[in-house]
């Protein structure tokens, strides 16, 4: 199931994404795709797989202090998943670009 919830917990009501109005896990997808494959290296199949640890992971921390019955996964587990891949990767392709 997944629940539309933009709340990221930090208590205001403003959407923290500054770059795209996101309200939809549609939306945060596509946005992150099209972010993630002009970063060399992308490699869909593994990135994909690696991207649905980290949306578990996001969901995970956040049932640690507020437990639920029914296991959902809201659009902001989704949007910290997409935007901390997209700083590890974009950190990581700078640490490549520094090499050369």
């Amino acid at each position: 199931e997944v629940n539309n919830d933009t709340d990221d917990g930090d208590g205001d009501d403003e959407d923290d994404d500054n770059d795209v109005d996101i309200d939809n896990v549609e939306d945060i997808l596509k946005h992150f795709f099209s972010k993630m494959i002009t970063i060399p290296g992308w490699a869909n199949g593994r990135d994909v797989a690696q991207l649905w640890k980290d949306v578990k992971t996001q969901r995970s921390l956040r049932v640690e202090k507020n437990p639920e019955i029914n296991k959902t996964i809201t659009t902001n587990d989704v949007r910290l998943a997409t935007d901390e891949m997209l700083k590890r990767r974009k950190k990581v392709d700078t640490k490549e670009q520094t090499k050369q």
